[in-house]
């Protein structure tokens, strides 16, 4: 008899994405496919972003549009259960996009990683922003349009 493949959960326990922590979290769009390389829909989605992080009491550190994913740190606050503000986030872009081009622009869930406080925060948001480096898309990561933060100056994310 064949043994059946069982994935292993890709989620944590529920109770880890409730409260005051923070997040590590890439978002793949649909298929993969690059997505993110016209300015007006990561305009679109940074507005998005905004919205939901403040319904939802989540610091926004730093945000990377790489061309088929999003790379998000973010910081919960007491109230705050992660999985309704990316399920909000994803559903509100999600439904614009669908309506105005066609097509899924994610991909079902999401990577997430807790960030442990020996990791440094500042740290975390320099990798994410340095990640079209990494990719060869840009020299250097001051020249990339699509990475920011919603609580911090850019300029502390990249450096010049």
């Amino acid at each position: 008899m064949a043994q059946s493949f069982r994935r292993k959960p890709n989620r944590l326990p529920i109770e880890a994405y409730r409260g005051p922590r923070v997040y590590s979290l890439t978002l793949a769009s649909g298929g993969r496919r690059r997505r993110f390389i016209y300015a007006g829909l990561v305009s679109a989605c940074v507005a998005e972003l905004e919205v939901e992080a403040r319904k939802h009491n989540v610091r926004v550190y730093a945000y990377c549009f790489m061309p088929g994913h999003l790379h998000l740190l973010v910081h919960g606050g007491v109230r705050t259960f992660l999985p309704d503000f990316v399920h909000d986030f994803k559903q509100v872009t999600g439904n614009a996009f669908k309506d105005s081009a066609g097509g899924a622009l994610w991909q079902r869930s999401y990577y997430d990683h807790i960030v442990r406080s020996d990791e440094g925060v500042l740290q975390v948001a320099r990798y994410i922003a340095a990640n079209p480096v990494r990719a060869g898309l840009v020299d250097n990561a001051c020249l990339y349009p699509y990475t920011g933060s919603l609580d911090w100056d850019r300029a502390a994310l990249v450096e010049a």
